[in-house]
């Protein structure tokens, strides 16, 4: 079940809202966004100085390392490129799955549809009106699986004691991967939530198209990157804030931030166009 937004007169050119589904619209965007910063915060500053989300950090020192022959540490920083990757393979198999237990579901309403209209007729003469399946009646988008999982994760690792950091990055590493791969598009831009190096590159690039041609669509692609930036910094803002106060407990305001993305997604606007 969804809820529909019925009245959006007045915002129905505003990137903040408007949008062919919640999981592409700017409100989840920067759910995510801030999710995205306050992560990479929070393994950085409480767990080691690795960094969760992007990955090439990581990947640079674990060169840097095995090169001088520290292999012991090399392996501290592989790890989370691991459980990256292992994020994002994870995502793929939610969204495979979902794809096709949906295909059988439309088959299978198809047919109960077939077999009614078949009946009718057999006994009225007369066919009925069409049963069209309707995705309403699954539970869940395969991405709220994802962000659900993100968040069971996430809330794991507030309860890491503070000496297992290795375990803590990659369960955050985990769920980052999970996070890249299950959300990148907004407004039906391709786009990062958890890192920057790539909307910066767009931001800038928009800025420069949109001073010389002076197209709507240009600024509002700027207006959604910049966004997504400012929002990420301000995750990491808070991440140190939560840290100061609740140390590695701290991940459980994260946990809460995935899980109102969670809930944001139950908001319908395709159906209430």
């Amino acid at each position: 079940m969804f809820i529909k937004v019925k009245d959006k007169s007045h915002i129905r050119n505003s990137i903040f809202i408007r949008s062919s589904q919640m999981s592409d619209s700017i409100f989840l965007g920067i759910v995510l966004a801030l999710a995205g910063g306050f992560m990479d915060a929070y393994s950085y500053i409480s767990r080691g100085q690795v960094f969760s989300n992007g990955q090439t950090g990581n990947l640079l020192l674990f060169g840097v390392n095995l090169a001088s022959g520290n292999f012991y540490v090399s392996f501290h920083y592989i790890v989370p490129v691991i459980a990256f990757a292992s994020g994002i393979a994870l995502s793929e198999v939610i969204h495979i799955v979902a794809y096709k237990r949906n295909e059988k579901f439309l088959s299978d309403t198809s047919k109960d549809s077939d077999n009614v209209c078949n009946k009718s007729v057999e006994t009225s003469g007369r066919r009925p009106s069409r049963l069209m399946p309707s995705f309403s009646m699954l539970s869940f988008h395969w991405r709220q699986v994802s962000i659900l999982i993100e968040a069971v994760i996430i809330i794991l690792v507030a309860f890491v004691p503070v000496g297992e950091n290795q375990l803590a990055n990659s369960l955050t590493s985990l769920a980052c991967g999970i996070q890249v791969e299950s959300f990148r598009r907004i407004h039906n831009r391709n786009i990062a939530t958890a890192m920057c190096v790539g909307n910066m590159r767009t931001a800038v690039e928009s800025l420069c198209s949109y001073y010389y041609h002076r197209e709507p669509s240009v600024k509002k692609t700027f207006l959604i990157y910049s966004s997504a930036i400012f929002f990420f910094i301000v995750g990491a803002i808070l991440g140190n804030f939560c840290i100061n106060l609740f140390s590695e407990r701290a991940m459980l305001v994260c946990g809460m931030l995935l899980l109102i993305g969670f809930l944001i997604m139950f908001i319908d606007l395709e159906k209430a166009e």
